[in-house]
């Protein structure tokens, strides 16, 4: 690295670096990266097999039918506070995840709402 040693830059590995999340800051700047397993997240298989037309951008408003809650925390991480997320999971698949997931979901992403349909 260029420009010698900064206090505030650091980097945290998460989990005893095996697949968890890393926590980096630099220059003020603070970001989580997450791994994304291409088995259980339909867009981390879109870019293992090169998916390269993107249409999810930062601010974006997003549609989703019948993802995961993980998939859906990745879409939320992309389209951030400017944009929009609405979620809608199948009525089986709700039933995966917990009142306290989804807690934890709305409570991280306030911009984003999920339904759930018949």
């Amino acid at each position: 690295r260029e420009g010698g040693s900064h206090d505030e830059d650091e980097c945290h590995v998460g989990n005893g670096g095996a697949y968890g999340p890393i926590t980096m800051s630099y220059q003020g700047a603070r970001m989580t990266l997450r791994p994304w397993d291409p088995k259980a997240c339909i867009i981390a298989a879109g870019v293992c097999n090169h998916f390269v037309n993107w249409p999810i951008q930062p601010g974006s408003w997003v549609f989703v039918v019948d993802c995961s809650l993980n998939t859906l925390s990745h879409i939320a991480d992309i389209v951030g506070p400017k944009g929009r997320l609405t979620g809608i999971v199948d009525r089986d698949q709700a039933n995966e995840h917990t009142e306290a997931q989804r807690r934890r979901f709305y409570k991280k992403y306030p911009f984003a709402v999920l339904a759930t349909c018949d």
